[in-house]
């Protein structure tokens, strides 16, 4: 799965169970470069739309995941869809453009606290669009529905976002001979509080000093070399990075680990 935009694997993953019980889907998504592509997946077709990237974007303060837009709009309107549901909202308003002369129940789930939306040139103007022609709003959490009535004074229906069983199967926790604290998260992202979760873990250490911190996700170089400054080397020697890895190695990671820890402020899955 090369080409994922946030929050594409809980859109693509609502695909498949859809595809099970019967259901036509098509699942919209972006790709790196000019050329559009179709594929079938199962039951599932899959439409690879390109991405507009260029570097006065971020000057106008345009995010790039708004440039699909375009693409979006077009691939919807080509077909007649019983049901559009949308994890970014930018996709959400190119659905609620096609919904003006086109009929169709809209279902935008969404993925950030206060705002609703980035806060870009277009962030308010897109999300107000959907806002206004949106069938309903799914929230993943009781907070973020509690963030929608406070900011749009709509209500939200709560879905938690689903788990594939396929992969994360039940089974006895493996053991392992260091107790292992677990992280998964995009570790670069501020918000996520990773650097927070170092410095206690620091002070962890002295009164566990066996303790492992793994952190799973993708963490550039600066925030790297940055975390680890923030510490002493005893420290920094019991800290793993994992990196991204694959969604096939995460089971044997949460089985494996003492406890799990995400000290995230604003999160959307609550």
């Amino acid at each position: 799965w090369p080409y994922v935009r946030r929050g594409n694997r809980f859109t693509y993953e609502l695909a498949v169970y859809l595809a099970g019980q019967g259901h036509e889907v098509h699942h919209i998504t972006a790709k790196p470069g000019k050329m559009s592509r179709d594929k079938i997946r199962g039951n599932i077709l899959i439409k690879y739309r390109r991405l507009f990237g260029h570097p006065i974007l971020s000057s106008l303060n345009i995010h790039f995941f708004e440039t699909f837009v375009p693409s979006c709009f077009y691939a919807l309107s080509r077909e007649n869809y019983d049901i559009v549901h949308c994890f970014l909202y930018p996709d959400a308003f190119a659905a609620s453009l096609v919904k003006r002369f086109k009929p169709m129940i809209l279902v935008p789930t969404l993925a950030d606290g206060i705002p609703l939306y980035w806060p870009t040139r277009l962030g308010k103007f897109m999300f107000t669009g959907v806002v206004k022609r949106a069938t309903r709003f799914h929230a993943p959490s009781n907070f973020i529905r509690e963030c929608l009535k406070q900011e749009f004074h709509l209500e939200a229906e709560v879905v938690p976002l689903g788990v594939n069983m396929d992969y994360f199967t039940g089974g006895e926790r493996n053991e392992v001979s260091r107790p292992r604290i677990l992280c998964t998260a995009a570790l670069s992202v501020q918000r996520k509080g990773v650097e927070l979760l170092v410095s206690a873990f620091e002070k962890l250490l002295e009164y566990i000093p066996e303790a492992i911190l793994q952190l799973s996700g993708h963490i550039d170089a600066g925030a790297k070399k940055k975390l680890f400054q923030s510490v002493a080397p005893k420290t920094r020697s019991a800290i793993e990075l994992l990196g991204v890895g694959l969604q096939s190695d995460l089971p044997k990671l949460y089985r494996e680990a003492s406890i799990t820890v995400l000290p995230s402020l604003n999160e959307c899955f609550g």
